[in-house]
Formats: C-alpha cells, sequence, structure tokens
C-alpha cells in the first residue's frame, strides 16, 4: 500500500482529482463501524442533537450524521490506531494533518433521495486548500443504490459557480453542462473500499433506487500546518 499510495493513487489524485483505496478496511473493521452506525440509525428521532441529524423528507429515516468522532472519541480513536489511516491521509495531504469534518451519509433502500453536484470547498465555511475528503464504503455503492458520480478533472476548474436547485433543500449545486465540465461517471465502491478526492472535485450521487441500503462515512482531512488555520471541529495526528 504505501508504495502504491507515493506513485499511481497520488498521481491519480492530482490529475483526475480522485482516486480509488481498494480494500482500505477489512471485513472485521466493516462489521465493527456497521454496529456502532447502527445503534445510533436505529434511535430515529430519538438521536441526539449533537449528531446534527438529517432525514429523508416526510421519514424517519436518517439520511445524514455529523460529528461522529466527537460523539464517541473513544471509539473513533481506537478505529484511527487500528487502521493507520491517519498515515495513509498524510501520503495525499503531504503535510500533518487534522480531522476536522467527519459525517455518515446513508441511503436507506428505495427511497434514499440524490446528492446534487457540488464542490466541498463550496459548502466548508473555511478555505482548506490542501484537504482532502474521504469517503469510505460499508455497503455495497452501485449505479442503483446511489454511489457517488463524479466529473474528471473538474478540480482543475478551480471554485465553480453554484446555483440554486429547484426542488432541492440542501445546498446549491453545479450544472457541468453549463460549465463545461465533463460528463458524470459512476465510481462503484464493495464494502471497505474508499475514495480519496480534491476540495474542487465536483461530485454528487444518485437516488437508491434498489432494495439495498447504501451506507458510508466521510472524512475531511487538512493541513494543519497552513497559515491562518480556522476550524469549527478539530483533532490532529
Amino acid at each position: 500500500m504505501e508504495q502504491l499510495i507515493s506513485s499511481k493513487l497520488e498521481r491519480e489524485l492530482s490529475e483526475v482529482g480522485v482516486t480509488t483505496l481498494r480494500q482500505l478496511l477489512t471485513a472485521g473493521a466493516i462489521c465493527t463501524l456497521r454496529r456502532w452506525l447502527q445503534a445510533v440509525v436505529d434511535l430515529k428521532r430519538e438521536i441526539p442533537g449533537s449528531f446534527e441529524p438529517e432525514f429523508e423528507p416526510g421519514s424517519d429515516e436518517v439520511r445524514k450524521l455529523r460529528r461522529l468522532y466527537w460523539n464517541d472519541k473513544a471509539f473513533w480513536e481506537n478505529f484511527f490506531i487500528e487502521t493507520a489511516l491517519p498515515a495513509i491521509i498524510r501520503r495525499f495531504v503531504k503535510a500533518p494533518i487534522s480531522l476536522t469534518f467527519h459525517a455518515a451519509f446513508l441511503k436507506p433502500a428505495k427511497m434514499g433521495t440524490e446528492v446534487v453536484l457540488h464542490q466541498d470547498q463550496a459548502l466548508w465555511k473555511y478555505n482548506y486548500p490542501d484537504a482532502v475528503s474521504v469517503w469510505i464504503a460499508l455497503t455495497p455503492a452501485k449505479w442503483d443504490n446511489g454511489c457517488l458520480i463524479g466529473c474528471p478533472k473538474s478540480h482543475t476548474h478551480g471554485a465553480v459557480l453554484h446555483r440554486e436547485i429547484p426542488n432541492y433543500p440542501w445546498h446549491r449545486g453545479i450544472d457541468w453542462r453549463i460549465e463545461g465540465l465533463s460528463q458524470p461517471i459512476y465510481y462503484e465502491l464493495e464494502p471497505g473500499d474508499a475514495l480519496i478526492w480534491h476540495r474542487y472535485f465536483v461530485h454528487g450521487s444518485g437516488p437508491n433506487l434498489s432494495p439495498v441500503p447504501r451506507w458510508g462515512i466521510v472524512m475531511v482531512f487538512l493541513n494543519r500546518m497552513q497559515s491562518d488555520l480556522r476550524t469549527v471541529d478539530r483533532v490532529d495526528f
């Protein structure tokens, strides 16, 4: 893994804006994460407000949970130690890192809604020039249950205009045709696979049309040595 990260995957992230790490997590780690997450999801409307939960419109089904690390530091510290994930991510950021965002993105079977195309930096409160987003699949993520879609090399366009999207309540989005971006493609994953992408990589996900739920966790790691660093949440590695 060390050799691959230092060559092919680093180059792909730089040139395409996104790269895939296959089998980043073991089957045991996936089961542990799923059990932890299931215990929170089962609380439905009783989920503590510290998770800042979002629900599918008109439903008690959870679509998003935030601040995972800060809701159970002992569990997640053990996860980072056992997986050595921070050491892997440092190879991409090329600097000492901090975790600043940690969430679960869930698409319930047959009802999980789409996420419109966007750039992560446009949704962040502060500017993080060297940050990368890490999305780890906990279930199969395929075209029919809402896997990630993205526009290859879109990060080379820099910050792209985000517009209001009709009937989409969550955040502004991008029309890839208007902005002259490459056509979005599917990034399918098996449980334990991960995607790492640039802050300007234009991405989203489709609805879940299948009987298979789509679960994933996402983390944003930044360069903690950047000047004028400001964060809402932060843990250093």
